[in-house]
């Protein structure tokens, strides 16, 4: 579980690499389509936070695995 919130962070950049890299407009609509449709986007948020207290006391990622200071409060 205390992984799940990095690689979502790795999808997202691998996503906007992929977009930066793709000069056809079908091949951004479809990057679009797929990112659209992960519904995990907001997942150092989710109400039962069971992600977010894996990925804090994993001594791998703790501070590092939160980009939102906000989430890492809470």
């Amino acid at each position: 579980m205390s992984k799940v919130i990095v690689l979502k962070h790795n999808l997202q950049e691998a996503y906007m690499k992929l977009k930066a890299g793709t000069a056809s407009k079908v091949g951004q609509d479809l990057l679009d389509v797929l990112i659209a449709n992960c519904r995990f986007l907001n997942i150092e948020r989710i109400t039962c936070m069971a992600f977010a207290v894996a990925a804090y006391l994993d001594p791998h990622f703790k501070r590092n695995a939160f980009r939102d200071e906000t989430a890492l409060t809470e």
